[in-house]
């Protein structure tokens, strides 16, 4: 039972972060701003993360976790890059969706290196969420889009997968008890070299972002950190408990549905039949999988 409550909370905290990043898209058009908004996030992630690792044990830290947090920051770093700037090009729907489907990466590692259950049913529905995708991109009159938008979009979908990779090898290979200070450095890492690199295009462009950026967008940013810091925590908790089989298609799946919904009721993005029926049939992949 509590993990069908974590799971839940997972779901809605991802589909919030989703709606969130195209908050904050009018922002992070710019360098400066785009990397001022992630040194707000990640900082923010960070100092929660510091606090439960504070008060869970302190930190704990081996070389295993040393190496494995190295491609878990690089990877969260790019997946955060190519998904906002993807978010500021495309549809949060269709974002959401392709994003998501990055959850075949965590579940085939899992079902041929973890020797995680897998049958027929879920094969199919495999087969059917990529054909779902084929659909929903179909070039038409009302589906058009621009190739970096793509490439960006794919590039976070296959960042995220990797992430559930690592997630899955962090939660099984004994290194369970160090999940709290695994998290602390990545969120570190990642709000070094965003300020890092806001820094560098602050001179370089010689603009004062953080002068000019708006107490919302502040907020905002703040808010993407918490819900950041506390989603990875259970996220990575869920992976070492559920089969990636389940795991990942349920909260990819529930998450594009719910930030579809979210995109029509806030932003008034629409959908046409076409789309409409892809993310239906996506829906009914997610089913055949779990």
């Amino acid at each position: 039972m509590p993990a069908i409550f974590l799971l839940t909370a997972a779901i809605l905290l991802s589909c919030s972060k989703s709606l969130l990043y195209r908050g904050v898209s009018d922002v992070t058009g710019n360098k400066t701003g785009f990397w001022l908004v992630n040194t707000l996030s990640f900082g923010t992630a960070c100092v929660i993360q510091f606090l439960i690792t504070l008060f869970t044990g302190g930190l704990q830290l081996s070389l295993f976790t040393v190496l494995l947090v190295l491609p878990f920051f690089v990877f969260t770093l790019a997946s955060q890059y190519f998904y906002i700037t993807a978010q500021k090009l495309g549809a949060v729907s269709l974002n959401t969706f392709i994003y998501s489907c990055g959850f075949i990466l965590p579940t085939i590692y899992g079902i041929l290196w973890l020797k995680e259950p897998f049958d027929l049913l879920q094969g199919i529905g495999i087969l059917v969420m990529l054909g779902a995708i084929y659909l929903y991109l179909l070039p038409g009159k009302q589906n058009t889009f621009r190739v970096f938008w793509l490439v960006c979009i794919l590039c976070a979908s296959l960042c995220s997968g990797t992430i559930g990779i690592l997630q899955k090898i962090q939660r099984s290979q004994g290194a369970e008890t160090e999940q709290n200070t695994f998290l602390f450095l990545t969120f570190l890492l990642c709000t070094l070299a965003s300020a890092a690199i806001w820094l560098l295009n602050r001179r370089k462009f010689s603009a004062d972002t953080a002068v000019s950026l708006e107490k919302r967008s502040v907020f905002l940013a703040l808010l993407i950190g918490a819900v950041l810091g506390i989603a990875n925590l259970i996220n990575l908790f869920l992976a070492g408990k559920l089969p990636s089989a389940v795991f990942f298609p349920v909260l990819n799946g529930s998450v594009t549905l719910l930030s579809g919904i979210g995109a029509y009721l806030i932003f008034r993005e629409k959908m046409n039949l076409r789309q409409i029926i892809a993310l239906c049939i996506g829906i009914v992949a997610i089913i055949l999988i779990s």
